[in-house]
C-alpha cells in the first residue's frame, strides 16, 4: 500500500507538471496570438490615420488684411524624440501657436539593436501623421517634416524614411549634418541684435553634435560635424540608473577625442541649441560657463527632487552625456555658452516660409 501511494504520488506530481506545461505553453500562444493582433491594429491605425489625412480639406489660408499672414509647421524627427512647432507669421513677425513632442529614442535602438524594428517604423509613423492632422487643426498652410541623424544611422535607415513618406503621403527632407548645422545655426542667430558679430551656433542632438560659425548677415561659414550625441554616447558608457565617477569620465574621453575644432571657429559669442542645452538652461540658466556646466553636471547625476520633478526620466537618462559634450564644446572655444530659444525648427520654418532673414524684425522663434 505504501508503494502504491508514493507511486499514486509521483504521478500526480507528473500530471501536474505536463497541466503546469500545457498551460505555459497556451499563454505563450495567447501572448504570441496578442501581439500579432497589435502589429494588425497598428496597420490599421496608420492606414485610417491616412485616409482621414487624405479626406480632410485643407484649413483655408490664415491671411492678414495685406494678405501676408502664413502659418508654418515643421515635423522634427529626432535620435530623441520627435516634436511638432506649428507657428504664424503676419508679415512682420513669427509667431508660435502650437507644438507637441514624443519620446521614441530612436537612436537607442539602433545603438542597442543596430536597426529599427517593424514596430519602431510604425510607431514612428503613425505619429508623424497624428502631428500632421494636428497641424491641420492648428491651420499650417505649409508643414515641412525633416529627418536629422536616424536617417543616417542603423542598418535600415532607408526603410525609415520609406515608411516615414509612405504613411505621411509626401516626401520628406533627410537632412546631411551639414545642413542641419546650417539649419540651426539660421535658427539660433534670427534672434541676434548685431548682424556682423561672429557666431558660433552648436546643436548637440541625441545621435549627432554640429557646429557652424558665420555671421547673421553673411551667413554660415563653416561647418563642424561629428555622428555621435548626448543618446549615443549614454548607450555606449552609462548606466541605465546612477552614473559612476568611472563612467562620466570615459564619456568626457570619447567627447575630448571627437571634438576637433580649428582656429577659424573662432567667434565672439556661441550659443548652443538642442534637447540637451534646453534641459542645462532650466537647471542653471541660461548663460553659462565651466562651472555653470559643473553644477548642471552635478545636478544630472544626482537629482535632487526638484531636478526630476522639472526634467521627464526619458532626458535626464542622457542629459550627463549631453552636458559633457557642451562642456567640451564651451572649452574648446572659450566663451560664455548662451543656450538659444530658437534653432533647427526655426531654421527649417525661416525657409519654409521664405522669410527674409536679413532683417531682425523678421526673424522666427518657432521652438517648441
Amino acid at each position: 500500500m505504501v508503494l502504491a501511494a508514493v507511486a499514486y504520488a509521483q504521478r500526480s506530481r507528473q500530471l501536474a507538471g505536463r497541466r503546469l506545461h500545457e498551460s505555459q505553453l497556451q499563454l505563450a500562444e495567447e501572448r504570441n496570438h496578442m501581439a500579432a493582433l497589435r502589429v494588425d491594429r497598428l496597420d490599421r491605425q496608420v492606414e485610417l490615420l491616412a485616409a482621414i489625412r487624405d479626406l480632410m480639406p485643407m484649413a483655408p489660408p490664415s491671411r492678414s488684411a495685406n494678405g501676408a499672414a502664413r502659418t508654418g509647421g515643421v515635423i522634427d524627427v529626432g535620435s530623441v524624440t520627435v516634436r511638432l512647432t506649428v507657428a504664424k507669421h503676419d508679415g512682420q513677425q513669427l509667431r508660435t501657436i502650437g507644438g507637441e513632442r514624443s519620446f521614441l529614442h530612436l537612436g537607442a535602438e539602433v545603438e542597442r539593436d543596430g536597426h529599427y524594428s517593424r514596430r519602431t517604423l510604425r510607431d514612428v509613423a503613425t505619429m508623424v501623421v497624428a502631428f500632421q492632422q494636428h497641424a491641420r487643426h492648428l491651420g499650417a498652410d505649409d508643414l515641412e517634416v525633416v529627418v536629422t541623424a536616424p536617417a543616417r544611422i542603423g542598418a535600415n535607415p532607408g526603410d525609415l524614411v520609406q515608411t516615414i513618406e509612405r504613411a505621411a503621403g509626401t516626401r520628406i527632407s533627410v537632412l546631411s549634418p551639414e545642413e542641419e548645422a546650417r539649419l540651426c545655426f539660421l535658427g539660433a542667430a534670427s534672434l541676434t541684435s548685431d548682424l556682423g558679430r561672429r557666431l558660433a551656433v552648436c546643436d548637440v542632438g541625441g545621435g549627432s553634435t554640429e557646429v557652424a560659425t558665420g555671421t547673421a548677415r553673411g551667413g554660415v561659414e563653416r561647418t563642424f560635424c561629428f555622428e555621435t550625441g548626448a543618446l549615443s554616447l549614454a548607450q555606449r558608457h552609462l548606466s541605465p540608473t546612477a552614473s559612476t565617477k568611472r563612467e562620466l569620465e570615459a564619456v568626457r574621453a570619447e567627447a575630448e577625442a571627437m571634438i576637433s575644432l580649428d582656429p577659424a571657429a573662432a567667434c565672439d559669442v556661441l550659443l548652443a541649441t538642442g534637447g540637451s542645452a534646453r534641459a542645462v538652461a532650466k537647471l542653471v540658466g541660461h548663460v553659462v560657463d565651466a562651472a555653470a556646466l559643473d553644477e548642471a553636471l552635478e545636478l544630472s547625476v544626482n537629482c535632487p527632487k526638484w531636478v526630476i520633478k522639472r526634467l521627464s526620466p526619458r532626458r535626464r537618462q542622457s542629459l550627463p552625456a549631453g552636458i559633457i559634450l557642451l562642456s567640451v564644446m564651451q572649452s574648446r572655444l572659450g566663451l560664455p555658452m548662451t543656450i538659444s530659444p530658437a534653432g533647427l525648427r526655426d531654421g527649417v520654418m525661416a525657409k519654409l516660409l521664405n522669410l527674409n532673414t536679413d532683417e531682425p524684425s523678421r526673424r522666427p522663434h518657432a521652438a517648441a
